[in-house]
């Protein structure tokens, strides 16, 4: 069974979206190999949005949910949804911070229940 990984889209400190994804991966090397392959997905778009919260965290339901399917199949998903931080701090795993003032491609692990962890990462 995958981790419960939730993750912040904030500007600085403050939280504008969160996002639930069930799929996240068990241990924090899942984690971040979810998070590279979103931003792989980003990297090639003529407007990633990178510095708008709300944008991104649409972008990364978008992403998560249709993983693949085929266009008959793209509302019928599951394992993904909106959230607000303080509730889905207590349901997930894992929790990932992607700051949109920061440079595109940075984003924090900042808790996970595998191991003790707080670490940036940075990926382009």
């Amino acid at each position: 069974m995958s981790a419960r990984l939730q993750i912040n889209f904030q500007l600085g400190d403050i939280p504008l979206a969160s996002v639930y994804h069930h799929t996240g991966g068990e241990f924090v090397r899942d984690i971040e190999a979810t998070m590279n392959q979103f931003i792989d997905a980003l990297k090639d778009l003529p407007d990633n949005r990178w510095g708008d919260a709300s944008y991104l965290a649409a972008k990364y339901v978008v992403w998560a949910a249709w993983g693949g399917q085929d266009a008959d199949s793209r509302l019928d998903f599951l394992g993904v949804g909106v959230t607000t931080p303080e509730l889905g701090e207590q349901m997930t795993d894992a929790t990932v911070v992607i700051d949109c003032s920061q440079a595109f491609g940075t984003y924090r692990i900042v808790r996970a229940i595998d191991v003790e962890i707080a670490r940036e990462v940075y990926r382009v």
